[in-house]
């Protein structure tokens, strides 16, 4: 996909990706492939993959905040030194 530059959002987005003010429709299958791409990387489990479908049939303002959330997380490196935190082991 397309790279993105994510920031924080005041109020209501338009559209699931920046730029937020235009509108841009997106339907239930668009929104969990872009919910999928931004935990791209991310392994999931079986619950996990039902709660992205969930996700995804949530409106375009919720998905977009999920999304750019994820995005944003990602770009701060808040995934790293995760093992360090829990002692070398994956809590889940």
């Amino acid at each position: 996909m397309a790279e993105r530059t994510f920031g924080r959002i005041d109020r209501s987005p338009n559209a699931v990706w920046p730029p937020y003010e235009r509108y841009v429709p997106a339907n239930r299958a668009q929104r969990e492939v872009m919910i999928r791409d931004a935990l791209r990387g991310v392994e999931l489990g079986a619950y996990d993959e039902r709660i992205v479908t969930w996700l995804s049939d949530w409106d375009i303002p919720t998905v977009a905040v999920i999304v750019s959330l994820l995005e944003r997380a990602r770009a701060a490196g808040c995934g790293e030194g995760l093992a360090e935190v829990h002692g070398g082991e994956s809590s889940g």
